[in-house]
């Protein structure tokens, strides 16, 4: 995820043309750089949020929200924003960018009864971490089961299936979806930066 776009702007022509100063040039520029930037965010979110569609609310707002993808916007002395993903939401979301196989015992990942714990029904926590088992839980062929309610109206429900490994495909192109962003809002979000300095 450190693919970059380059956006030019003549500087000189402008300069002539809209009768301003380098400076406003750049302070206008950095405003719609960074802009242009929270529109890639967004953008951004909702293609996870459409990956992730069957995922529970908290689990969405983990991985696809406004705070999954941070923003370093532009400034007048670096005409440079960037997008990323918050170290925690990244670390999730990478392996389904790339493509990955991960396996039971791997470091940060639920392993339980010697198999990768897959979770079904369970969502993920203000940090993104999965709960583990919780209170009445039992395994029962390959998977985790939880008991919920009393009496008649008891239930099972599934938490995790149990599996040797796990395969991803690649299901995100963050570098097209930001450019095909960035190419329809920065010549928008330009226009209206200097429009409004011409207003001054």
């Amino acid at each position: 995820m450190v693919d970059s776009i380059r956006l030019e702007l003549d500087l000189l022509s402008f300069l002539r043309a809209l009768k301003l100063t380098e400076a406003e040039v750049d302070r206008a520029m950095a405003k719609a750089l960074t802009r242009t930037a929270f529109e890639i965010r967004d953008a951004e979110g909702r293609e996870v949020g459409s990956v992730f569609g069957f995922a529970g609310a908290s689990t969405r707002e983990f991985l696809a929200g406004r705070r999954a993808f941070r923003v370093q916007g532009a400034t007048e002395r670096r005409l440079e924003a960037s997008i990323f993903p918050a170290p925690k939401t990244g670390k999730i979301l990478e392996p389904h960018e790339k493509g990955a196989v991960i396996a039971a015992g791997e470091p940060g990942r639920l392993t339980i009864a010697k198999q990768l714990a897959t979770p079904i029904a369970l969502k993920r926590t203000a940090r993104g971490r999965v709960r583990r088992r919780g209170k009445r839980t039992f395994v029962a062929g390959h998977a985790v089961l939880q008991r919920v309610g009393k009496g008649a109206r008891s239930a099972v429900r599934v938490l995790f299936a149990l599996v040797p490994r796990a395969k991803f495909s690649p299901r995100f192109d963050f570098y097209r979806v930001a450019r095909e962003t960035a190419l329809r809002e920065w010549p928008k979000k330009a226009r209206e930066e200097f429009a409004r300095v011409r207003l001054r």
